[in-house]
C-alpha cells in the first residue's frame, strides 16, 4: 500500500501549476526539490491537510487526508501552541489528540535533542522549537512524516542531530515514509529514495533516485544551443539571458552542441534552483 497517493492533484498556490500524480510506497522517502519556496511549501501543506487542493484526490495510508491525522505527522513552519507550555503540558495535550500517543517515545526523543522536561517553551530558541515539533510528529502512530526544511541549525548549517534521529526513526519501522523539503538537498537526498522536482518553468517530475542517477546528467549551454535540444528529455532548467543550466536524459545529452557538465558544487546549486 502507498503511504501517500496523489491523483491529478492541482495545488491552490495562487499560480499556474500542472496536475501531479504519483504514489509513495510504504517505506519510501521523498525529497521535494525546486526553485520556488512558496510552491514547495504549498505542496507540503496540501499533503498534510492544512491546505485544500484545487482539484484531484489525495490519500495518506489509504485514507483521505482529512481523516488521516492519526497516520501523518507534520512539522509546522511556526510554533502552533502557547509558548507558556512545558513538555509535560504538551504530553497531556497530545494524549487527547492521538489515540496511539506514546509518552515514553516523546520524552525519549526530547532527551535525544537535549530538551528539558520542566523548561517553558518560551525559553527555547527557534531551532530547538523545530526539534520539539519533530518530537511531537514522531511520537504517535506516524506512518507519513512531513518536514518542511528541517535541516537549518542556529547558524544556518546542517543540523546533524535531526539527520541522526530521522534515520533512527525510519529504521525502526520499515513501513514508515518521509516527505522532506530542504535547502540542503545533499542531506535530503541522503534520506530519500525518490525525488519530486517542482519548478515553475517545467512542471512537476516524480522520479526514483536510482532512475535519476542512472538516466540523467547535469549540463549547461548557451540559450540558442538550448533551444535546439529535445525539451521532452529535459527534466528541469534554469535560464538567464546568456546561459541555461539543466538536467537532461543521458541518451539525449547534446553531442554537436557546445554544452558542458557543471562541477559537483554547481550541480548541487542547480538542484536547489540557484543560478550557477
Amino acid at each position: 500500500m502507498d503511504n501517500l497517493t496523489l491523483s491529478d492533484i492541482v495545488f491552490d498556490c495562487g499560480q499556474t501549476a500542472p496536475p501531479v500524480s504519483f504514489g509513495l510506497p510504504e517505506g519510501g522517502s521523498l525529497a521535494v526539490i525546486g526553485d520556488d519556496d512558496s510552491l514547495k511549501s504549498c505542496f507540503m501543506k496540501t499533503i498534510s491537510g492544512i491546505s485544500r487542493p484545487a482539484g484531484g484526490s489525495l490519500a495518506v495510508a489509504g485514507e483521505p487526508v482529512s481523516a488521516a491525522k492519526q497516520a501523518a505527522g507534520y512539522v509546522y513552519d511556526g510554533w502552533p501552541l502557547s509558548l507558556s507550555l512545558t513538555l509535560g503540558d504538551i504530553d497531556n495535550i497530545m494524549k487527547g489528540i492521538y489515540a496511539r500517543w506514546s509518552t515514553d517515545r516523546f520524552y525519549g526523543f526530547c532527551f535525544e535533542f537535549g530538551l528539558q522536561k520542566k523548561k517553558a517553551i518560551k525559553e527555547l530558541p527557534v531551532h530547538m522549537l523545530r526539534k520539539l515539533l519533530l518530537c511531537i510528529a514522531m511520537s504517535h502512530s506516524t506512518r507519513l512524516l512531513i518536514l518542511n526544511d528541517p535541516f537549518s541549525d542556529a547558524d544556518g548549517g546542517l543540523d546533524e542531530d535531526i539527520v541522526r534521529v530521522l534515520r533512527g526513526f525510519l529504521k525502526k519501522n520499515p513501513k514508515r515514509s518521509l516527505v522532506i523539503s530542504a535547502r540542503q538537498e545533499s542531506a535530503a537526498a541522503g534520506l530519500a529514495d525518490h525525488f519530486l522536482f517542482l519548478f515553475k518553468n517545467s512542471g512537476a517530475v516524480f522520479i526514483s533516485k536510482e532512475e535519476f542517477a542512472g538516466d540523467y546528467v547535469f549540463s549547461r549551454c548557451g540559450v540558442s544551443d538550448f533551444a535546439r535540444l529535445d525539451k521532452n528529455s529535459v527534466l528541469f532548467f534554469n535560464d538567464n539571458k546568456e546561459e541555461v543550466q539543466f538536467i537532461i536524459k543521458k541518451s539525449a545529452a547534446p553531442k554537436n552542441i557546445k554544452c558542458s557538465v557543471p562541477s559537483a558544487a554547481d550541480a548541487a546549486a542547480l538542484m536547489k534552483g540557484e543560478k550557477v
